[in-house]
């Protein structure tokens, strides 16, 4: 039939009909009405309110929503208890969507500390305490983002219908600090061919290793001028104008002249250095100690990095190095301050440097990494020890924390990702229940699967659209994540802008990600939350009504017809006035009686209008 207009031509909405399977924006997908709901309005702390709202509606589902970290903060402590009541009688699942806190220590600024991740579990800690507050015998979802300020990589297809990343975010391991590599064409004068075709392709990940190899060749290239501005001062003759005081201390005297003695017995003065040369070698060897002293300083700070940031197998190369390094420059200091120590030390440093070189050169330090990957490391420790932390206040009650995946151009926005990260979490929590000896690795893996898991929205899913992605792309993408999934965010967009629309009004591809979710994951037991507040700020409406047709939710408890759709379109209007042939304000000036319609209904009210002009029911 499809969009053909059939059946009842109303007055007003003619162009509907219950025969049309598609009726009420229809995704292609039948779900009823358990578990789907909508969340509070971000833009109040009164969640009592919103909650009282949603239950009037009829819902099953209610998600206490706290997006401002500030706002949430007003919201008194009895009020959950409050809408625990509210829910509990009129048997709605609550969830929560705590604050938009960056779980791996990220800032607006766009900088990572380590103080921030810390100071924003305890924070996150807080609301799964609050999320227990609703639900103190189940196991509430507690919906946190998965990061809210770390960029992502730009994921999109290219001509060949192949996906590549044209752009990515790096971090600055020891300073935090994030920017970005980017796909480019550079002219190679070893490669000629290269420069007839537009120049040589470089990938992000080639970025990366040219960042990284600067980034060790500066550092070495400081320490071997530092240490060749030392061997300039030494000098070739100095060491040897000096040779028979090389293990002694010079000591100035009164009168300006200095003195060599032993430096164990400083009292036994007697060697003076007569000559202008001795002096002036003295001095020279004198001022390249302060270099050495730098060279010294800058070799522990490229070691830590070279450590820090290595392979495992150049940090066994360090350690050896480190053990060799430290018993020669124990020794020379067990000597005491002789005028041979500078010279040395410096000989000594000169060989550490260049066993530095060698251990480094197949591999420079991996001081830049990918934004993603140093996220993912640092989010995975905030969760798993909010999970552990939660099971050992709450034990089998504790909440569910729910991880949400985030959109294009932020992180965590890839189905392999956002199962990496859960995996990773979970993993944490593994770890510190056992190392701790509270209970065995079969235990702690079942409470991990349990407590930690994911919020699939499917509007940020559905923005990789704008860079190429297909309904197809999206399909595989659910299909990574669906094993995980424990939550749900039902919302719907055009692919371009997170425009919350209700679902049915957008293209994003409910019917597959839906039946992906019912094959690989548990879609039953989920909350279906209908994030659609930007709809009902432009528009005024309730998203659940239209919800409920576009997923073509049957009016009964079974699973049978007639479904929301059709009730759409029915005379007697099921949402609001008094149906679309019988408007509220016909009602309420002919009323409702036989008598009283029209005459051209039947009635006894006559009119010298048409039915198609003036107040007739045209």
């Amino acid at each position: 039939m499809g969009d053909s207009v059939y059946g009842s031509e109303g007055f007003y909405y003619g162009e509907r009909s219950s025969f049309n399977p598609y009726n009420g924006n229809y995704v292609g997908y039948r779900l009823n009405q358990h578990g789907l709901g909508f969340p509070g309005s971000p833009q109040t702390a009164n969640q009592v309110d919103e909650t009282v709202k949603a239950i009037k509606q009829g819902v099953t589902a209610f998600e206490v929503t706290m997006l401002d970290a500030n706002k949430s903060e007003t919201i008194p402590k009895e009020h959950f208890k409050e809408m625990r009541q509210l829910m509990k009688i009129s048997g709605v699942r609550p969830s929560m969507h705590a604050p938009i806190i960056d779980p791996s220590g990220f800032s607006k600024e766009g900088g990572y500390k380590d103080e921030t991740r810390i100071d924003n579990e305890r924070r996150m800690y807080g609301n799964i305490q609050k999320a227990y507050e609703l639900d103190p015998k189940g196991n509430t979802p507690v919906v946190f983002h998965s990061t809210g300020v770390v960029p992502g990589a730009d994921w999109r297809k290219n001509s060949d219908n192949k996906v590549e990343i044209n752009q990515m975010p790096i971090v600055n391991r020891d300073t935090g600090i994030v920017t970005n590599v980017a796909t480019s064409r550079l002219y190679n004068p070893l490669r000629p061919k290269s420069l007839e075709n537009g120049g040589e392709k470089y990938t992000v990940e080639e970025k990366l290793d040219t960042a990284n190899h600067s980034e060790w060749r500066k550092k070495i290239e400081e320490l071997t001028t530092l240490n060749k501005h030392a061997s300039d001062l030494i000098g070739y003759d100095n060491p040897a104008i000096l040779a028979k005081y090389a293990n002694q201390t010079i000591y100035p005297t009164e009168d300006g002249k200095y003195v060599a003695a032993n430096p164990k017995n400083p009292s036994s003065c007697g060697i003076a250095l007569n000559t202008a040369q001795e002096r002036d070698a003295y001095q020279k060897i004198q001022q390249a100690d302060v270099f050495i002293d730098s060279v010294q300083l800058n070799f522990n700070d490229a070691f830590e990095k070279a450590y820090q940031f290595g392979t495992d197998d150049q940090k066994k190369d360090l350690k050896k190095l480190a053990e060799q390094y430290s018993n020669n420059m124990n020794k020379i200091a067990n000597n005491g301050p002789t005028i041979s120590a500078p010279i040395e030390k410096q000989h000594v440093l000169n060989n550490a440097i260049e066993k530095l070189k060698l251990i480094t050169a197949g591999k420079s330090p991996q001081v830049f990494v990918k934004a993603e990957d140093f996220a993912l490391d640092k989010a995975a420790e905030t969760f798993g020890n909010l999970a552990v932390k939660s099971y050992n206040e709450f034990k089998n009650n504790a909440p569910v924390i729910a991880i949400e995946n985030m959109f294009q151009g932020m992180a965590f926005a890839k189905g392999e990702q956002m199962a990496e990260l859960v995996e990773k979490s979970r993993q944490k929590f593994i770890d510190k229940m056992v190392d701790s000896k509270k209970m065995s690795k079969n235990e702690a893996k079942k409470i991990a699967e349990k407590q930690i898991g994911m919020t699939l929205d499917v509007g940020h899913l559905n923005l990789f659209k704008k860079t190429g992605f297909d309904d197809k792309d999206l399909e595989n993408e659910t299909k990574k994540m669906a094993p995980y999934v424990k939550h749900l965010h039902m919302t719907d967009n055009f692919g371009y802008e997170d425009t919350h629309l209700a679902p049915g009004m957008g293209n994003v591809p409910f019917k597959q990600i839906l039946a992906k979710l019912e094959k690989e994951g548990r879609l039953d037991e989920m909350n279906k939350i209908i994030e659609s507040g930007a709809f009902v700020a432009e528009f005024k409406k309730s998203p659940f009504p239209l919800t409920l047709a576009a997923m073509g939710s049957p009016i009964y408890g079974a699973k049978m017809e007639s479904y929301w759709g059709d009730a759409q379109s029915s005379f007697g209007g099921y949402f609001s006035g008094y149906g679309t042939s019988n408007p509220s304000i016909h009602q309420s000036l002919y009323g409702s009686g036989f008598s009283t319609l029209p005459m051209e209904f039947g009635g006894k009210v006559a009119q010298n209008n048409s039915r198609f002009s003036g107040d007739s029911m045209s």
